[in-house]
C-alpha cells in the first residue's frame, strides 16, 4: 500500500511531523524578535530566486514585557 507518491518506503506520518515542525518554530519565533543586525544591508542577487549576496546577520531579542495569547 503505496504511502506517498507511489513509495511503499515512504513515512505515513511524515505530513504530521511537518507540520508539527512548523508549529513548533512559529511558536519559538514570536518570542523573539528578529531584525537585520546593526550596520548589515541586504543586496539581492537576481536570479530565478532572489536571494542575498552575502550571507545575511540577525539580531535576536527575546521580547520583553508582552503578556501571552
Amino acid at each position: 500500500m503505496p504511502f506517498l507518491n507511489g513509495s511503499t518506503h515512504a513515512c505515513p506520518g511524515m505530513r504530521l511531523a511537518v507540520t508539527a515542525i512548523r508549529f513548533v518554530v512559529c511558536c519559538m519565533i514570536r518570542e523573539f524578535d528578529i531584525t537585520v543586525a546593526p550596520g548589515q544591508s541586504v543586496v539581492g542577487v537576481p536570479g530565478f530566486v532572489t536571494q542575498p549576496a552575502a550571507p545575511i546577520r540577525f539580531r535576536v531579542v527575546p521580547r520583553q514585557g508582552e503578556e501571552e495569547v
